[in-house]
């Protein structure tokens, strides 16, 4: 009986989980076995969503203050982390799928909306897309650092600074090329490590470049969605790439009189690692 419980001790704190009310564990969805991370206690549950081939352990640095305010729960996606690869290593991941297969996840582990999303990165386009489609089960959102690349391409910018017309057609003509390129690529890049004998490791590769991808479609479908109902909204963005970027992202939350835009001295990955409090000061303000 001793001998499990250091193994158990062991596994834990080897995925940087160690917290009395954090566990990890496996269940097979639709065939494929799905790692999920799940905490703390309360309503309303707190989603996270990781950004492009991120595993759930990217949000280790605020699981446990998070876990303190309600109850936590992430996973792993397909091709990511410890859940097992998609059986298709040439198909395009999308917000539409991604949302299907969590609302099942979450469905499967008792998680009742409604839900706060939290998201980094390209994540933040299946959590718009989550709000869009099913606004009944979302209350909140944070986007961190949300991937509006795929926005740009596709000219969803309606108004411009001086310049920023001329500054978008040059993106999203560069934009579409390095798609192009990146899909030529991911194909030669499958077959040379073997459709059916990939690693872990390649996996997640093929799984971050299908999702970037799948990010045009993904926008598409966003697009095509219901708008989005008024709910307390915060998007943090660091590192300003472009001024182009910046107005995207302001312009998420336009429309919406419970949205608040916050820059951070940091990228995604950055303020998760070095500034969690930022994140669950956040979190905190969404669930008042």
């Amino acid at each position: 009986m001793l001998k499990k419980i250091v193994l158990i001790f062991l596994f834990v704190a080897s995925n940087g989980l160690l917290a009395a009310n954090i566990n990890g564990h496996m269940v097979n969805y639709l065939g494929t076995n799905t790692w999920l991370i799940q905490g703390g206690s309360g309503k309303p549950p707190i989603i996270l969503l990781s950004g492009a081939g991120e595993p759930a352990t990217a949000w280790q640095g605020v699981l446990p203050e998070l876990s303190k305010l309600s109850s936590v729960f992430a996973y792993d996606r397909a091709g990511v982390g410890k859940t097992e690869s998609r059986k298709n290593l040439l198909a395009v991941i999308t917000a539409k799928s991604v949302v299907h297969r969590l609302r099942g996840l979450l469905e499967l582990s008792h998680v009742q909306p409604p839900y706060v999303l939290v998201s980094s990165g390209l994540g933040s386009s299946y959590a718009r897309y989550f709000a869009r489609n099913f606004p009944s089960e979302i209350s909140a959102m944070v986007l961190i650092n949300p991937d509006v690349n795929a926005a740009i391409a596709l000219g969803e910018i309606k108004s411009y600074t001086s310049g920023q017309g001329a500054d978008q057609v040059k993106f999203r003509e560069l934009y579409r090329y390095n798609q192009f390129n990146a899909r030529h690529n991911l194909m030669e890049y499958v077959k040379s490590v073997g459709k059916f004998n990939v690693t872990d490791h390649q996996a997640s590769i093929i799984t971050k470049r299908l999702e970037q991808l799948g990010a045009v479609r993904s926008e598409q479908q966003i697009i095509a969605s219901p708008p989005l109902k008024s709910i307390p909204v915060i998007i943090m963005e660091g590192k300003q790439d472009s001024s182009l970027e910046t107005s995207m992202i302001k312009q998420l939350i336009a429309n919406n009189p419970q949205g608040k835009y916050q820059f951070t001295a940091f990228n995604s990955d950055e303020l998760q690692k070095f500034s969690p409090e930022i994140i669950v000061a956040a979190v905190k303000q969404v669930l008042r």
